[in-house]
């Protein structure tokens, strides 16, 4: 849960300017489909090793799905 919550903490900033830079929309949609796919890998995982770097991968999408979602609710509703 550490480095889950270390990844969001260091790359909330990145993601959400790669959210300005190209698209929220289409940045959002990536990060939740990208967070699916590694939640599925986690799940399915063999041993320890592979489930702290898939969650810690999990962390840095899920930056992606906090920056961006926020940023386009507070766009629609002023």
């Amino acid at each position: 849960m550490n480095g889950f919550y270390i990844a969001i903490a260091m790359f909330m900033v990145t993601m959400g300017r790669l959210g300005d830079i190209y698209g929220r929309r289409k940045v959002l949609y990536i990060g939740v489909i990208c967070f699916g796919l590694l939640s599925a890998l986690a799940g399915a995982s063999i041993n320890l090793e592979m489930l702290i770097r898939l969650r810690i991968l999990q962390g840095i999408v899920g930056a992606i799905a906090l920056t961006c979602a926020a940023a386009l609710v507070t766009n629609a509703f002023p």
